[in-house]
């Protein structure tokens, strides 16, 4: 398997393209793949596959987006354009918990709770009345979640969700110290 895409013999066949997402920005870091050939998109959503001649089914696939897979038919020393527009992946899936204080037990009544993850970012406020968070229709997969709380230590847990599947995960936060500085 070559990571660059490139194959070892004195035919230069090319599949090279675009992949996009549905607003025509181009997509980073989409694995880009075709029989044992593997390679990933540059800034720009660029790819280029240096294969033999023949019928490819080139795959991409990048977390948070649907997978997606074309044939072409390629022939000796030909270049082929072949480009994709990825779908954002809307998931089934719920994560929701509470924030609570470690000091006290009681709800915490503000702050944000952050997904984060290579091509999904969001956040949720925390309701006050109630400490909870909930974030819907959230792809499967595994999920960095990270809540700020004014006056209270960041917390971040890595959560595995499977589609269908609702999660509940509460956090226990810990007020931050109060440091007096050092004179010196």
């Amino acid at each position: 398997m070559s990571n660059s895409g490139e194959i070892e013999n004195n035919e230069s066949s090319t599949i090279f393209g675009v992949i996009k997402n549905q607003k025509d920005r181009p997509l980073t870091g989409v694995k880009v793949s075709s029989e044992k050939l593997e390679t990933s998109t540059l800034f720009d959503g660029s790819y280029k596959l240096s294969v033999k001649p023949g019928l490819h089914i080139v795959c991409v696939e990048l977390d948070g987006f649907s997978k997606e897979e074309k044939k072409i038919m390629i022939n000796a020393d030909e270049d082929r354009q072949l480009d994709f527009q990825l779908e954002e992946d809307i998931g089934t899936s719920r994560l929701y918990g509470q924030i609570i204080s470690k000091e006290n037990g009681n709800y915490i009544q503000n702050g944000l709770v952050y997904i984060i993850r290579p091509t999904i970012n969001m956040n949720s406020k925390i309701d006050p009345k109630t400490g909870f968070y909930e974030f819907n229709k959230i792809p499967s997969g595994t999920f960095d979640v990270w809540i700020s709380v004014l006056h209270y230590e960041d917390e971040k847990s890595t959560i595995t969700i499977e589609d269908n599947e609702e999660v509940r995960h509460d956090f226990i936060v810990q007020k931050k110290r109060d440091e007096e500085v050092p004179w010196g």
